[in-house]
């Protein structure tokens, strides 16, 4: 029998589903990072997470579901995923479209297995792996690149105003290796930044894959279609997150928590940002009167 997701809410493919694919795909590509099967696995089914499966993390839900797949080495932390006598597999022939795709995670993913295919004449867009043939009628549209993440992060530099934040950003972007651990470890310590970052990254991406379409060779009204059906694809966020979120909404904090979490977001604001904050007139009044009396 099938094992399906056990948390109410979740994604129903099951779980043989996402283990077949991910063994194919190491057969095609080879000895695999866990970090990069993780991200291809979302990719392929948006709303996977191990713990749906009532799994501790990816090489947990690997070991219970995928037979076939082994650690065959260590990237430091990270396991090398390999597939048992991968050697005597018989070559396979590019596999079908990845049509369940979220093409906005692959856009944004530099590391997925995946590129984005669009047709010439109508603009409907799909997923297929980097190494798939491009079919006549087609082009194919890469992720954005390392590269492209790593100029979207200097721009957001340019606007930072604290110093000590923009040492730390500058200091994360140019380490070796995965830079944006650092980056956002920097920016945690301010979620007012932190809520702009995600705004200006997510606004950036999208301005870059615009750019890309059209630099594609795509006739104009080829490439906003093709623009807006990848944007459309765009998966609402998980399950466990929404209900984080909407938990946090609705009220459901400790007593104080709410005002605590307010002055710790103004006391990291500059005074142009205070400023241009929309208060309601009354408090307003209120709050000058009472200083004033303090005085």
């Amino acid at each position: 029998m099938a094992s399906t997701p056990t948390e109410p809410g979740a994604s129903p493919v099951p779980a043989e589903t996402i283990a077949r694919r991910l063994t194919e795909h190491i057969q095609q590509a080879g000895p695999t990072l866990g970090a990069r099967l993780g991200l291809l696995a979302r990719a392929l089914f948006p709303s996977f997470s191990p713990a749906h499966y009532a799994c501790r993390n990816l090489q947990t839900f690997i070991e219970k579901y995928a037979p076939d797949i082994h650690v065959a080495a260590k990237s430091g932390p990270d396991p090398v995923y390999a597939v048992v006598g991968a050697a005597e597999a018989p070559t396979q022939t590019a596999p079908a479209p990845e049509s369940d795709a979220d093409l906005w995670r692959v856009w944004v993913s530099p590391a997925v297995a995946l590129a984005i295919l669009v047709d010439t004449e109508t603009g409907s867009v799909e997923a297929v792996r980097k190494e798939s043939p491009v079919p006549d009628g087609r082009v194919a549209l890469s992720p954005a690149s390392l590269n492209v993440h790593k100029e979207i992060a200097r721009t957001f530099i340019d606007g930072v105003e604290d110093h000590r934040l923009r040492a730390d950003l500058t200091t994360g972007l140019t380490a070796d290796g995965p830079w944006w651990r650092l980056w956002l470890r920097a920016l945690r310590r301010d979620p007012g930044q932190l809520a702009r970052w995600y705004e200006h990254r997510q606004r950036s991406l999208s301005e870059a894959l615009k750019r890309a379409l059209e630099e594609s060779g795509l006739k104009r009204e080829v490439a906003e279609a093709a623009f807006n059906g990848i944007i459309a694809s765009r998966r609402k966020r998980p399950v466990l997150a929404r209900r984080r979120s909407e938990r946090l909404l609705s009220g459901e904090l400790p007593a104080g928590t709410l005002l605590q979490v307010v002055k710790f977001i103004a006391a990291r604001m500059s005074e142009n940002e205070l400023r241009s904050l929309p208060l309601p007139l009354g408090l307003t009044l209120d709050a000058v009167e009472h200083f004033k009396v303090s005085r």
